[in-house]
């Protein structure tokens, strides 16, 4: 019969303790740096509320329909649909918050404009804090993303 040996193999109490501390520290360190995420997560949102934006409206002119783009404020979340039938569902979830808008269920006709037939204005802030506004004019293609404040 062989003699078991005397091995001892693993870790003390105080070894363990040892490097969970370094790891509190070093994530101490670390973590406020990971604040740029957030900011880069926050511009991906506005960017695509933006071209959300243009796809609704390029969307009614190329096929010559009717694109319904609601916003709704109490969900922070915004809809694109072609009548019943739902083309996106977006629920803004990084750090954008929607303030306000003119009218929450805008309506992009054949020619681009907008229902009513007079401009439209979505407000929004950032986890940051900062205001943007996307600005939808009647007339003419061009749908202005600009920073407030």
């Amino acid at each position: 019969m062989a003699l078991l040996r005397n091995n001892k193999r693993g870790y003390t109490l105080i070894e363990l303790l040892m490097v969970v501390a370094l790891l509190s520290l070093f994530l101490t360190i670390a973590v406020p740096r990971f604040s740029f995420v957030y900011a880069i997560r926050e511009k991906q949102e506005i960017k695509y509320l933006h071209k959300d934006l243009l796809y609704a409206r390029n969307k009614a002119v190329v096929e010559k329909k009717t694109i319904n783009f609601d916003i709704d404020l109490a969900k922070n979340s915004y809809r694109i649909s072609e009548g019943t039938k739902e083309i996106k569902y977006v629920k803004l979830e990084n750090g954008v918050v929607l303030e306000g808008c003119i009218n929450p269920n805008m309506v992009f006709n054949s020619i681009g404009s907008t229902s009513g037939n007079t401009a439209q204005t979505i407000t929004f802030r950032t986890r940051s804090g900062d205001w943007y506004q996307i600005t939808i004019p009647v007339a003419t293609p061009n749908i202005t993303l600009k920073k407030v404040n």
